[in-house]
C-alpha cells in the first residue's frame, strides 16, 4: 500500500500549518512605594532581640539620642517664642513712641528723670514735656539732641521725649533730610542748566566714571546738600 505524499507540508490535503498568534501577557505597571513620614516617629530596631548586655547598651544609647532630640526641640520652640515676644515688644515700643517728627534740645533736666524742658529746633520757645520710660536716661544731658513726639495742626508742638540721638549727629544736617525721595526730575527744572551740570559732575560722575578724577589727580566730591523746592 502506497502512502500519500504531501509536498506542500506535513498535513494532508496540501494546506500548510498556520501558527497561532501568541497572546502577550498584560503589562504590569507597579508604582514605587514612596516613603512617608511614618519612619520619622518609628523607633529603630535594636539587635540582638534577646535580652543581653549588648541590647541593654544599645537601648541606653537610643534613650540618650531621644533625650538630646527632645532638648533640641524644646530649645527651638523656646527660641521661636522668644523671637515672637521680641517682635511684640518692638511693636509696643513703636506704638508708644509713635512717629517722631520733631527734633529738640534739652535745656533743663529734673531730679525725677520724668520731665524735661526742651526747645524745638528752629524755635526759641521752651516746652515742659514728659520723658517716656523707653528712653535711656543715661544718655540724657543738657543740650542733648532728642526726638520728640509732636502734635498740633503743624506738628510743631512737642508732647513727649521718645528717644535720644548720639552727640555725633549734626542737627542742622538732619533738618534738611528727606524722608521720601522727590518725584521731580531734571527735566522738570528750567533755567538752572549750570547748577544741574555741577550736580551731575559732583554726584553722578564719581559713581559712574571715577577714573576721570583719578586721571586728573583730584579727589572726587562726596556729595552735595540741596534744600528748597525745585527752581529756587
Amino acid at each position: 500500500m502506497v502512502r500519500p505524499t504531501n509536498k506542500m507540508g506535513n498535513r494532508l490535503g496540501g494546506m500548510p500549518r498556520r501558527r497561532e498568534k501568541p497572546e502577550h501577557a498584560a503589562m504590569k505597571v507597579s508604582m514605587k512605594r514612596v516613603k512617608g513620614l511614618e519612619h520619622v516617629n518609628k523607633m529603630p530596631n535594636i539587635i540582638p532581640r534577646r535580652q543581653c548586655l549588648l541590647r541593654l547598651l544599645k537601648q541606653n544609647r537610643v534613650h540618650d539620642y531621644l533625650l538630646l532630640e527632645m532638648e533640641f526641640i524644646k530649645r527651638q520652640n523656646s527660641f521661636k517664642s522668644l523671637e515672637s515676644q521680641k517682635k511684640e515688644e518692638r511693636k509696643v515700643v513703636q506704638q508708644l513712641r509713635g512717629t517722631p517728627t520733631t527734633l529738640a534740645k534739652v535745656h533743663e533736666l529734673f531730679n525725677d528723670d520724668q520731665h524735661a524742658v526742651v526747645v524745638v529746633e528752629g524755635s526759641k520757645r521752651e516746652w515742659y514735656i514728659p520723658i517716656l520710660s523707653i528712653v535711656d536716661k543715661d544718655l540724657l544731658h543738657l543740650n542733648a539732641l532728642v526726638m520728640v513726639k509732636a502734635s498740633g495742626m503743624f506738628k510743631n508742638v512737642p508732647t513727649a521725649i521718645v528717644g535720644v540721638l548720639p552727640d555725633t549727629i549734626d542737627s542742622s544736617a538732619l533738618g534738611h533730610k528727606l524722608d521720601k525721595p522727590p518725584k521731580e526730575t531734571f527735566e522738570d527744572i528750567g533755567g538752572l542748566e549750570g547748577p544741574i551740570q555741577e550736580m551731575r559732575e559732583s554726584v553722578e560722575l564719581p559713581l559712574t566714571h571715577p577714573e576721570y578724577y583719578e586721571e586728573m589727580g583730584i579727589t572726587a566730591p562726596k556729595g552735595v546738600i540741596l534744600y528748597g523746592k525745585p527752581g529756587t
